[in-house]
């Protein structure tokens, strides 16, 4: 059991697009057409189902209520196995990702009529849903002593934290196995089991939990196909072609359980490969890794001890769980080198944890779960010389499922691009008629020099790319015009190269369809295009005036905003920047209702960079329940250097005391007429009207008045906001540091002491 699995809908909150919550089937057969049923929110009018790959056609989708729709589908013989990502289109927008699975066995839908077990025959995929409490049963016929495979789709389809157990009984109601969780399927159980003498045997699915109240749909593979549990070696380089050995396929002839498999060169980190065998085709992948150092097999000295070559990498299965597999290198003095251990994210049993001894045995570093609940070291030999790296289960775990992969060289750096989106919010590019949307690009180990391209626009839209100031991120606005129709496409991204191509092997976005505690992943889909859609206009629109000064380094300005309201629009509309240029932040204005004029703050570091910037912004309003966002054109603000100089001040006073603060002024540019000034920053008690620089005066002067329980101590934090005048009059703001102000505790003043008079009398 997960305790704290939830589902994650990425649609930003209360967005008017449709939202999916389950496709019935879950999935299909290659080669075959299905009829899809749609369940969700919004879904009364739909338009069009928008996929990201190639291999199947959508030949209608069909309108139902608001909660369902349905689509036919056509799977193409040669479609790619596995998940597809599909949307919804509506007038509205584009729903959450769900993911389709294809298959190669032939699908059978869940019978719930009738009594009694449904019968099935080997070599099936059944289409079902489990409700809370329910126990699905399946009749099949078995040969005596041949291997059956058993496998269950359900949590990986992403769509609810299923968590199901299979057993198998014979036909006298022996039984013959029993899964829960598994290392290859995750939550998701799989069985191999054999029946003696041969009949009717009775396949049960149930939840693994009594009670916890899951339900939703699933996929359960039946037959005699190979179930690998892992490869060796379990990856290598891109468009490496490799000759590996399967794991778990003891029933497969001598010599068979070898396969050929040639891995992609499209940027993919991970490849989910469905072995083909005699026996047939896997209905479920094994997982490769794609990258790293090439593979190097170990060397064995006269000792019997294997020795690593780096950069390299091996390959390995943990089978002993009081021997960790060790592998020795050679290092050199203060040459770093990085070794990564690839198991959980290879479906591996292996929890790893990964150490650096020397030859004396003593750790000289270690690390658990330093990439998710793989480990990643990094270790710079203190000396040159002979060390060990060894591999090991963290709970001492062995089996021949505990496989790994080591990766042994230089610091791995990623390189990769994706849309910047916040964490709960759908990566789609909404873009209204007569409007535009925005894109903010990621760029990760990409050079700036390196430019970038995106493709496949929809008719009616125009883009425009913001500047690539540094090499982290690339604002894009899309425009569409008023005509542009209601249509959606998949943008490729990628990098020019020399040719003129764009190479979108780079382009990767990662969305977790489910997470567990702490928001870690457990099923996630990655998309190697970037859906867009046009939507019907937004009920509002707003822009953005630019500024006439500029922004000096260390000071703020507003750029005036306009909003204009169509009949019927009330709302309050708020705005933000979704990207600004290094140096430059911005806060957020608020245009309430009633209202059609507001005012964005931008503010400028003190190194921020001089010249002319592009910045973009974005407008959100709730109307009717839903948020509405839309992209102002892009805002040109000009950073400059502050025209002036102040010296900072020390000034002292006590308690019911004023004083002056007087801070020297030099210009840097000719002032064009009187400055105001105000002193901020002053203590509680103390308080300063608004100063007057004038045009020749090279000294600021500030009354501080200061009450007799006015805070005692040394103030530093006075600042100076000074407004210049530029050449039409319009005041720019600076901001200086401003010195400090001393407050000493009131003395009262000391009072002489009456002269003493002798009483009269006689003197004697």
């Amino acid at each position: 059991m997960i305790a704290g699995v939830v589902a994650i809908a990425l649609l930003a909150p209360q967005s008017p697009a449709p939202r999916l919550t389950a496709l019935q089937p879950a999935g299909g057969t290659i080669g075959t057409e299905v009829r899809l049923a749609l369940r969700g929110e919004r879904l009364a009018e739909p338009v069009a189902l928008q996929l990201d790959g190639l291999g199947i056609e959508v030949l209608a989708v069909e309108a139902g209520a608001n909660d369902r729709c349905a689509a036919t589908l056509r799977i193409a013989g040669d479609c790619p196995l596995g998940p597809h990502s599909v949307r919804l289109r509506s007038k509205a927008g584009l729903s959450n990702v769900v993911t389709f699975h294809i298959g190669p066995l032939p699908s059978v839908a869940e019978q719930r009529e009738g009594a009694g077990p449904q019968p099935v025959s080997l070599g099936t995929t059944i289409d079902g849903s489990l409700r809370d409490g329910d126990v699905d049963s399946y009749c099949v016929e078995v040969p005596a002593g041949v291997a059956v495979h058993v496998e269950v789709e359900a949590m990986r389809l992403g769509m609810t934290a299923l968590d199901t157990a299979l057993a198998v009984h014979g036909a006298d109601g022996t039984l013959l196995a029993s899964a829960d969780d598994t290392p290859l399927g995750g939550r998701d159980p799989w069985l191999a089991f054999t029946s003696p003498v041969g009949g009717p045997c009775l396949i049960e699915l149930r939840g693994a939990v009594p009670g916890e109240g899951r339900e939703g749909a699933y996929r359960l593979h039946i037959g005699t196909f190979p179930r690998p549990y892992g490869a060796q070696p379990n990856g290598g380089q891109p468009g490496e072609a490799l000759d590996v050995t399967l794991l778990g396929c003891r029933d497969e002839p001598a010599g068979a359980a070898r396969a050929h498999v040639v891995l992609p060169d499209d940027g993919s980190e991970l490849l989910a490969w469905y072995p083909q065998l005699a026996s047939g085709t896997s209905p479920t992948p094994v997982w490769l890794r794609v990258g790293g150092p090439p593979n190097r097999p170990p060397q064995p000295d006269d000792k019997g001890q294997q020795w690593l070559e780096v950069p390299g990498a091996v390959h390995g299965v943990v089978t002993d769980a009081s021997a960790p597999v060790r592998f020795h290198w050679r290092g050199k003095k203060g040459e770093e080198v990085e070794f990564r251990v690839l198991a959980r994210v290879l479906r591996s049993a292996l929890d790893p944890v990964l150490t650096v001894r020397g030859t004396d045995g003593r750790s000289l570093a270690s690390n658990d779960d330093g990439n998710g609940f793989d480990s990643v070291l990094r270790f710079a030999p203190p000396a040159d010389g002979e060390f060990v790296i060894e591999v090991r289960d963290l709970l001492r775990g062995a089996s021949p499922q505990h496989g790994f992969r080591l990766e042994a060289g230089p610091r791995e750096r990623a390189q990769r691009l994706a849309m910047q989106v916040a964490r709960e919010v759908a990566p789609i590019v909404v873009v209204p008629q007569g409007g535009s949307g925005a894109l903010v690009l990621q760029r990760t180990g990409l050079e700036l020099a390196q430019r970038i391209a995106i493709e496949n626009l929809p008719p009616g839209v125009v883009m425009t790319m913001g500047p690539s100031l540094d090499a982290g991120t690339l604002p894009v606005l899309f425009t569409a015009s008023a005509e542009a129709p209601l249509e959606g496409a998949q943008l490729r991204i990628g990098i020019v190269s020399a040719d003129g191509a764009v190479d979108a092997r780079w382009f990767r976005q990662v969305q977790s369809l489910l997470t567990g505690r702490n928001d870690i992943p457990l099923v996630q889909v990655t998309q190697r295009t970037l859906p867009l859609v046009v939507v019907a206009p937004a009920p509002f629109s707003i822009t953005a005036t630019t500024p006439l000064v500029p922004v000096v380094r260390g000071a703020s300005l507003t750029v005036p905003l306009q909003l204009v309201r169509p009949a019927g629009f009330e709302g309050r509309v708020r705005v933000r920047a979704a990207w600004m240029p290094p140096g430059l932040s911005a806060g957020q204005a608020t245009i309430d209702r009633g209202a059609v004029d507001g005012a964005l703050p931008i503010e400028a570091a003190a190194n921020a960079p001089l010249g002319e910037f592009p910045c973009l912004l974005v407008a959100t309003s709730r109307v009717g329940g839903t948020v509405h966002e839309i992209a102002l054109p892009f805002v040109v603000v000009r950073t400059e250097e502050p025209w002036a100089e102040l010296a900072r001040a020390q000034a002292r006073t006590q308690q019911g005391k004023a004083v002056e603060v007087r801070l020297a002024v030099t210009s840097k540019r000719p002032r064009t007429g009187p400055a105001t000034a105000l002193l901020g920053g002053l203590p509680r008690g103390a308080s300063c009207a608004e100063s007057t620089l004038a045009v020749d005066a090279t000294e600021l002067v500030f009354p501080v008045q200061v009450a007799t329980d006015a805070a005692v101590g040394r103030h530093r934090n006075l600042t100076v906001e000074l407004r210049l005048p530029d050449e039409q009059g319009r005041p720019v703001q600076h901001r200086f540091a401003a010195g400090e102000l001393r407050i000493d505790t009131y003395k009262p003043p000391k009072v002489a002491a009456a002269p003493v008079t002798a009483p009269a009398g006689d003197v004697r």
